[in-house]
């Protein structure tokens, strides 16, 4: 009775078009996974998406027919694949990446998406990556628990950044902390919290290296919302910590039992080489990550080998797109099962963020900076920033890249190579807004006026918001002043990670207003021994929504007269 139930299911997601639904979406499934797929159709169903499932016979060409067939019929918003081994994985051309890897061809499920076949996704694809009905069943599980049971908190607004080094040589691995530091303190938001863990053991954001692994496991473990890494990697692990007495060992899929995440299930960002080369076996490091029944619920990786430019302008775009999706969603936005019109998609960012890393030229010259408007807005800040940004990077390349001349093949082959692990219909936390007025100047020793309010749609709410004065991202220093000899005594260890956690800490001031009817004001004191440029950053939740808000000042050192 259950088997003819699932095929009844089955047959109405494939030939039913409900005529309020304005979603749909493609599932490419072997028959030995029904039974799995099914929760995941049910849930996606009753939040309005049309689900159209396509089973054996499987080629690429089979597929990608078929995908196209259905798109002329419907739009379709995503693409999801399901398997490993049933479900083949196209491989297209490189560009440039056979110069610095072995392999000629890169593995890309956007091939699928492709539909003008311009070399450029058209729709949101992923791949839920299994070769058992357990791991399946882990991946579809975390997805509607993500989605459905985890409350709203401060993890929300925590992105962490893992940095490896490049190994090239002192003077390029200098330029690339330095690139590495400006692009931190240009493009991540600055009204979330960024912990930094850099694998160098003479940074200060390295803890003591006897501890290095566990801390990055504890990193995971701590649920931010992204959890992104910069560096080397291989197909089952990240590169090793590298001393002067030796290597020690990081991120290896034979040490994966140690994730626990406790607050929520982060989506990881691995870029790197070969982290997510799923068409060779065994699994590689993203798919391994993904199976984890408390690991991440989603991973982004590359499956080939990648290089500098190619991966900073995709993270810049990715990091933009998220950005982005704080001005253009609508308000009502609270964090479960939401229609899929109120809140953007992972593949949805994916999608669009591909787009725009091979459009700059073209979304320069069309999108409008508001010329009516003397005021700027927080949407022409972030697209003006870009630029000057994607301008950065695009001059570094020229002038340290083997192959200057073809910086766009780079991208393409970025773009194609790049992969989503987990349901691209998995919907992003977005916070409201809290609007935060103060002088932008101030004297050490003051006291600070502020005044705040929430988005309208929270106008109602009371409750407590959380202020922090912290350094701006670019004071942060990377390197120790002490760490000049490597040293492991218990005394160096000690004093290792204090300074990794003061790093981590910088906050100058913790401060916790009560909010009334939406809003809230009161004098923040400014310590007579704080100067430079300081950030004020402020966090409220609620049971299913929260807002963030971040504000610069500029503490002025008082002389004494002479």
């Amino acid at each position: 009775m259950r088997r003819f139930f699932i095929i009844i299911l089955f047959f109405f997601a494939v030939l039913t078009d409900f005529v309020t639904s304005a979603e749909h979406v493609v599932v490419v499934c072997p028959q030995k996974f029904y039974r799995s797929l099914e929760p995941w159709i049910r849930y996606r169903s009753s939040q309005g998406y049309t689900v159209h499932v396509l089973s054996e016979p499987f080629d690429v060409q089979n597929i990608k027919n078929r995908i196209q067939l259905l798109a002329e019929q419907v739009s379709l918003s995503a693409i999801i694949l399901v398997g490993k081994e049933t479900i083949p994985s196209p491989q297209i051309p490189c560009r440039i990446v056979q110069h610095f890897g072995k392999e000629s061809t890169l593995a890309s499920d956007d091939w699928y998406a492709d539909q003008n076949n311009d070399g450029l996704p058209d729709i949101a694809v992923g791949r839920f990556t299994a070769n058992t009905v357990e791991e399946l069943d882990s991946q579809i599980q975390k997805t509607i628990r993500y989605e459905t049971e985890i409350p709203v908190g401060i993890w929300c607004r925590q992105l962490q950044i893992v940095a490896g080094i490049g190994h090239f040589s002192p003077l390029l691995d200098n330029l690339l902390e330095s690139t590495t530091r400006y692009l931190l303190s240009s493009t991540l938001p600055e009204s979330y919290e960024i912990p930094l863990l850099h694998a160098n053991w003479k940074s200060s954001f390295c803890p003591a290296p006897a501890d290095y692994q566990k801390e990055l496991f504890e990193t995971i473990n701590r649920s931010p919302l992204f959890w992104v890494y910069f560096g080397h990697g291989h197909p089952q692990m990240l590169d090793p910590f590298s001393t002067p007495l030796g290597p020690l060992a990081t991120l290896h899929v034979n040490n994966f039992p140690q994730f626990h995440c406790r607050k929520s299930l982060p989506i990881v960002f691995l870029f790197c080489c070969y982290g997510g080369v799923f068409d060779l076996e065994p699994y590689s490091l993203a798919e391994k990550l993904i199976h984890q029944p408390e690991g991440p619920v989603a991973v982004f990786a590359a499956s080939r080998t990648t290089m500098p430019y190619g991966m900073s302008v995709l993270g810049t775009e990715l990091l933009q797109e998220y950005v982005k999706k704080q001005h253009d969603t609508p308000n009502n936005n609270s964090i479960n099962n939401q229609p899929p019109t109120n809140r953007p998609t992972f593949g949805s960012l994916i999608l669009h963020a591909k787009q725009q890393a091979l459009l700059p030229k073209q979304q320069n010259a069309t999108e409008s900076i508001s010329p009516e408007s003397n005021k700027p807005t927080s949407k022409n800040k972030n697209i003006r920033q870009t630029r000057s940004i994607r301008q950065t990077m695009e001059t570094l390349a020229k002038t340290f890249d083997p192959f200057p001349k073809q910086l766009n093949d780079q991208i393409a082959d970025h773009i194609a190579m790049f992969h989503l692990f987990g349901d691209p219909l998995l919907q992003l936390p977005i916070p409201k807004k809290i609007q935060l007025n103060c002088l932008p100047r101030i004297k050490s020793g003051e006291r600070l006026h502020l005044e705040g309010s929430l988005d309208n749609s929270l106008a109602e709410q009371t409750g407590t918001v959380n202020i922090e004065l912290i350094p701006a991202l670019y004071r942060l220093p990377l390197h120790s002043s002490r760490r000049n000899e490597f040293r492991i005594d218990e005394t160096t260890r000690q004093s290792d990670n204090k300074e990794y956690f003061r790093s981590n800490h910088q906050n100058a001031l913790r401060y916790e207003a009560v909010v009334s009817n939406g809003s809230f004001s009161f004098d923040l004191p400014i310590s007579p021994a704080l100067q430079g440029d300081y950030n004020i950053r402020a966090f409220f939740v609620s049971k299913q929504e929260f807002a963030i808000g971040c504000v610069s000042v500029s503490v002025l050192e008082v002389r004494a007269e002479p």
